[in-house]
């Protein structure tokens, strides 16, 4: 696979322009290099990079997080992954709450 447009790499992917800007700034993602007409070009790793990326934001993982999984030690980022079981644990409470709450709420009209 050659170099591709942002709108390929969107297209490819299923994330916006703007998500894979976001990606950019977190220096998650860099484009290879630009084309004659000045456009950015990604290439194959920054393609799965991209993919990887979206499934640890569906699994609750925040930008700063992937970041920052990226940036430890091996014995680090098993204990980050470790922890994120119980967090999303109290996620999942706190919105089971709030759905009961809401639904009462409802029940009440």
């Amino acid at each position: 696979m050659g170099s591709l447009l942002l709108k390929e790499v969107c297209r490819r992917t299923g994330v916006t322009r703007r998500a894979v800007q976001g990606y950019e700034k977190f220096g998650l993602v860099s484009p290879c290099g630009r084309n004659k007409m000045g456009y950015m070009l990604y290439d194959s790793n920054a393609l799965q990079k991209i993919r990887e990326i979206k499934q640890l934001q569906r699994r609750g993982f925040s930008l700063k997080e992937i970041k920052t999984l990226e940036n430890v030690t091996a014995a680090q980022r098993k204990r980050t992954l470790e922890l994120k079981p119980e967090i999303l644990q109290k996620n999942h409470c706190i919105m089971h709450e709030t759905i009961a709450i809401v639904q009462s709420m409802i029940d009440s009209l």
